[in-house]
């Protein structure tokens, strides 16, 4: 029988079909998702254009799982970015106006938007934000000065003119004892002098700062053999291994008998 009689059927071109198939699908799903974002563009213009209409806001979050949450951050977003409070009045709930009020006055510092807030103490707050940003933007105490509450006003001096030993006694009269004692303390390492301070705020980072230092001094921090109480008494670089340079570290130096700051021997 002679083979050759039959007709030969050609496989079908199964890689190029697979191919054009992923070519296509990959193609749906560009088109699907640029509809989509065309979609949300005009449903943002649609709030806009419509202003106060209900069925515009719920254009925009209707398919959201929880729409009023969709619309504070919507119209929330819309009003930072236009720099319109009229986008806040779109909102329904008084909560959900005050925080978007509140929201767009941190942004365009404009204290007549802390004016529309309905709740007096967030009204308040709202324009504690603004005078303190405008105070440590021009690094100007005088603006500190129409800060409301009378904690966040100090801490806005302090921070902007903070009460040293040479100022304390025209700032604060009762706090030079304490700031020499947090001096001294500072110098000798003596936590005791520390715990006499009368200001918290003062004794707290007066302990923290020797606590820490003494971990410092305790330590080897760059792995040269040497503890920083060390470092200090061979008068060594704490930061560098090798302070003289000479390719060894300054703790064998000093184990050897050797300046780990320079030639010769240790004195």
């Amino acid at each position: 029988m002679d083979f050759n009689d039959y007709s030969t059927q050609k496989s079908l071109p199964w890689k190029p079909i697979a191919l054009l198939a992923g070519g296509l699908v990959i193609v749906v799903v560009v088109a699907v998702l640029v509809i989509r974002l065309v979609t949300s563009v005009k449903q943002d213009q649609a709030l806009v254009q419509n202003g106060s209409s209900q069925e515009a806001i719920n254009l925009v979050c209707e398919e959201a799982v929880d729409p009023e949450a969709c619309q504070q951050k919507r119209i929330s977003d819309l009003a930072q970015d236009q720099g319109s409070s009229q986008m806040c009045d779109l909102l329904e709930s008084a909560e959900l106006m005050d925080n978007c009020y509140w929201s767009l006055a941190r942004v365009t510092q404009q204290i007549t938007l802390c004016e529309k807030i309905s709740v007096a103490e967030s009204s308040s707050r709202c324009m504690d934000d603004i005078f303190e940003v405008r105070a440590f933007s021009a690094m100007d105490t005088s603006l500190c000065g129409s800060i409301v509450q009378e904690n966040r006003r100090n801490r806005c001096i302090d921070w902007i003119d903070p009460v040293t030993p040479a100022n304390c006694g025209e700032r604060d009269p009762a706090l030079c004892s304490d700031l020499e004692k947090d001096l001294q303390a500072r110098a000798t390492l003596d936590q005791t002098l520390c715990k006499e301070i009368v200001d918290e705020s003062i004794r707290d980072n007066c302990l923290e700062f020797i606590t820490d230092k003494w971990e410092d001094l305790n330590s080897d921090g760059d792995r040269d053999g040497l503890t920083g109480v060390q470092e200090q008494e061979y008068g060594t670089d704490p930061d560098n291994s090798d302070t003289d340079g000479d390719s060894y570290l300054d703790g064998a130096e000093v184990e050897a008998g050797y300046d780990p700051n320079g030639s010769g021997l240790l004195e």
